[in-house]
């Protein structure tokens, strides 16, 4: 199947349909093991930056940081008993035709398949399984797993900038912020494992936008009165944020027969409408009662054709839940006991704005 093996070396004779005489339940506890599973991923990294000093206590810098991964593992990128397009045309099938399709779903049992000239691929054969069955490479199989893939790659580039405020009477800030795109080729929502170029999607876990910003301020002595100092100076004042991009929802999975024609692990998804929003209401916008309205929109996405290919990719910038931002506070005193000594206590406080999250 376009893999750099025959069958005889991914393959003990024991997958031989001659050689094993099954007269039950098709077989699908079985694996194969990539000859190459050893082989460590590559990891390739650069960076490139700039610092400027805009004050005696202000420092800004901004970096590109970018990197490339090779012979990651990658399970779904390898489907060793899949039937292809190309055996059903061998065969004088087409997906594109309704009554093929039909042919295709069809049992021995019914007698459908014997009558367009197909046999049963051995004597043994469990006739209640599919003429689609009886086309795939090893048909007393079912699906078989395939451990130890190697052939991921991954693709990240990013604008990295950060902002630091050295301690400027009593306060000290920082923030960080990251521009990022990462893409990845692993099979995590593989479409057609035959044409692995469509597999390069973005990531599962992409996050282009990221801010953080920390700071600490301690009050400074502000009066000469004794008593008012002790009162006043040394209290403390400290913040963490972080707020990010939503995570990203995978495009819906099609329900148009494709995997029952043409048997494959993963099958493919619907297709986007254009123009249609894709939310009924934003998920960022706290205004409705998740158990009584349904925000995503159905009508964004519709059914490829019977037996089509889906062109919607696993997923899309656009389509992301609710940000979850971090946000807390902390308010505090140090007590100056003597020169080297002094003692202090701090209060935290978490989701300050008491946010609600959904999963």
């Amino acid at each position: 199947q376009g893999l750099p093996y025959t069958q005889a070396q991914l393959y003990p004779t024991t997958l031989n349909p001659g050689l094993v005489p099954f007269t039950g339940q098709l077989n699908s506890g079985v694996s194969w093991v990539n000859p190459d599973g050893g082989r460590p991923p590559r990891i390739d990294q650069w960076n490139i930056g700039v610092q400027r000093q805009l004050t005696q206590q202000l420092m800004i810098e901004a970096a590109y940081v970018g990197n490339r991964g090779v012979w990651l593992s990658s399970g779904g990128l390898v489907d060793i008993n899949a039937l292809t397009t190309q055996k059903l045309s061998s065969v004088g099938l087409s997906l594109n035709n309704p009554s093929d399709i039909s042919l295709l779903t069809s049992t021995f049992a019914s007698g459908k398949p014997q009558a367009a000239g197909f046999k049963v691929p051995y004597a043994s054969w469990p006739v209640a399984s599919s003429l689609t069955q009886a086309l795939r490479p090893f048909p007393q199989f079912g699906t078989i797993s395939a451990q130890e893939v190697n052939m991921g790659k991954s693709w990240y580039d990013s604008l990295q900038a950060k902002a630091t405020l050295r301690p400027w009477h009593g306060l000290y800030f920082q923030y960080a912020g990251t521009w990022q795109k990462e893409i990845d080729q692993l099979g995590a929502s593989v479409n057609d494992v035959f044409n692995l170029p469509n597999q390069k999607a973005l990531s599962v876990s992409s996050i282009p936008l990221v801010s953080a910003f920390m700071f600490n301020y301690q009050m400074p002595a502000m009066t000469s009165n004794k008593l008012l100092r002790s009162i006043q100076k040394d209290w403390t004042l400290g913040g963490s944020m972080r707020y990010q991009s939503g995570l990203l929802i995978a495009v819906p999975a099609a329900t148009n027969n494709l995997t029952a024609a043409l048997p494959r692990a993963a099958g493919t998804r619907v297709n986007r409408v254009p123009g249609v929003p894709l939310f009924t209401q934003s998920p960022d916008c706290q205004c409705f009662d998740l158990a009584q309205t349904f925000i995503l929109n159905p009508a964004a996405w519709t059914q490829p054709a019977a037996g089509q290919w889906g062109y919607a990719a696993p997923y899309y910038n656009d389509y992301r839940w609710q940000r979850t931002p971090s946000e807390s506070l902390s308010l505090g005193r140090v007590f100056r006991i003597k020169e080297k000594v002094t003692f202090s206590f701090r209060a935290e406080f978490f989701n300050i704005f008491n946010r609600v999250f959904l999963n």
